[in-house]
């Protein structure tokens, strides 16, 4: 039996304080013009 979460494997998740995503960085900078936006939904 093959299980796995139905995840999305193009996605790596970079942990960020709020107080460090800030545009003068360059990486927040990228995501800012080319991310995708993610919304959390709710598992019930």
């Amino acid at each position: 039996m093959k299980c796995r979460w139905n995840i999305d494997l193009r996605i790596e998740p970079m942990p960020f304080r709020p107080e460090d995503f800030v545009p003068d960085d360059p990486f927040v900078k990228e995501i800012m013009e080319t991310g995708i936006e993610v919304n959390q939904t709710p598992t019930t």
